[in-house]
């Protein structure tokens, strides 16, 4: 929930419908009558947020996605532009170099029908006729997700050097409990099974999707 304006029979919160690895702004009515409206331009996908005025004239607009670092801009919440061009989100986008070796999200459905969200950073130069190690960053419980598409999916920064330039591949899902926009039960579902359904996930999800599918992965 990110503003409830009351006076114009509004609520604004965060959401993603179709994509839980991004968040974007909503709105609708407060008394249930209206449709369901997307405030973010589409045009930018990615994660999101708002800091909005407590009378809706104003707003602090934040975005990133994993090939855009994180940029602000402030704007006239009322008519959804920026307060100067130069500080605009599109205007700063122009100024960042393109991303090389993208991450790539997926999706995989384990052998109890669980769709889990992840993303894949592949060596530079990768050669799909070559076998490489894999690394799995798994964190797996409910205070938050790892496959997100923001800034740093693909990243281990626990590791001393770059995992695609020294020839690993690197690959994070979200399993059941993992705070992303699908729903209360896939929240919830991780109440007093921590340990248990999630690392059931983890183990499905690598056992039956990737290790008999991508034979070019050699675990480590």
């Amino acid at each position: 929930m990110k503003l409830i304006d009351v006076k114009n029979n509004t609520v604004y919160f965060l959401a993603s419908p179709t994509n839980a690895t991004q968040k974007y702004l909503f709105k609708t009515k407060l008394d249930g009558k209206g449709k369901l409206e997307q405030v973010t331009p589409s045009i930018l996908p990615g994660t999101h947020n708002y800091d909005i005025s407590p009378n809706a004239a104003f707003a602090r607009h934040t975005y990133n996605s994993s090939i855009v670092r994180p940029i602000t801009e402030w704007m006239n919440f009322t008519t959804g532009n920026p307060f100067t061009m130069d500080g605009s989100i599109t205007t700063q986008l122009s100024k960042q170099e393109a991303a090389k070796n993208k991450v790539e999200f997926f999706k995989v459905t384990t052998e109890d029908g669980i769709e889990m969200d992840g993303w894949m950073k592949k060596p530079d130069n990768f050669n799909p006729s070559k076998k490489y190690p894999v690394v799995f960053y798994v964190y797996g419980e409910p205070a938050s997700p790892t496959a997100s598409d923001t800034y740093g999916a693909g990243r281990n920064f626990l590791y001393a050097g770059d995992m695609a330039k020294d020839g690993y591949i690197y690959i994070s899902m979200d399993n059941r409990g993992a705070p992303v926009p699908k729903g209360s039960t896939w929240r919830k579902s991780i109440y007093k099974n921590i340990g248990i359904l999630n690392i059931r996930d983890q183990a499905m999800a690598a056992k039956n999707y990737w290790l008999p599918t991508l034979l070019w992965i050699k675990t480590v």
